[in-house]
């Protein structure tokens, strides 16, 4: 059994055609060769040649140094990467911790850049911050932590009285019970 397909009206076996079960055949108008094509060329790809003024830095930057947004007419964000990444970790810092940019900044420089807990430098880590480290049941934010810190008390579950457990069990070589 054969079908003809919409778009390039060549008769074709079924097994090239997609199942659509809205159609009253269920399978779809075109064959898989020509939804592939139509599907590539509805996809937008902005000019990356030249150059772009950031809206927020207020620098001409070469246009690769922008996201795509197909809702603008020339097909990029109006902010840089590094000016939409900046505004991006502010609005988490506001949205999950309440804080500000220059309220991490100034917890930053009175740690002197290194985690509240092991006081590693945050150039020593993979990641290229520190985490803020906030308590789970009152959302106060405590200092930053590296990732091990961070991630160690959170397999603690934050609870003082197994981490006390730990330092016992480390301390006498046995699990204190």
């Amino acid at each position: 059994m054969d079908k003809v397909c919409s778009r390039c009206k060549i008769s074709k076996s079924l097994s090239n055609f997609s199942k659509r079960s809205s159609n009253s055949d269920g399978l779809d108008y075109y064959c898989r060769n020509c939804k592939s094509e139509y599907n590539k060329s509805r996809q937008f790809m902005p000019d990356y040649s030249g150059f772009k003024v950031c809206t927020e830095c207020n620098t001409e930057k070469q246009k690769v140094e922008f996201h795509r947004d197909h809702r603008r007419k020339d097909g990029l964000e109006g902010r840089c990467k590094p000016c939409n990444d900046s505004r991006a970790r502010r609005n988490e810092l506001k949205r999950y911790y309440g804080i500000t940019h220059e309220q991490y900044d100034d917890m930053y420089k009175s740690q002197k850049g290194k985690c509240a807990i092991c006081l590693s430098n945050v150039s020593d880590a993979r990641s290229k911050r520190l985490n803020v480290d906030h308590c789970h049941t009152t959302s106060l934010v405590r200092g930053l932590l590296c990732n091990n810190c961070n991630n160690g008390l959170g397999r603690f579950k934050d609870s003082v009285e197994l981490l006390q457990s730990a330092i016992n069990y480390l301390n006498n070589g046995t699990k204190n019970g």
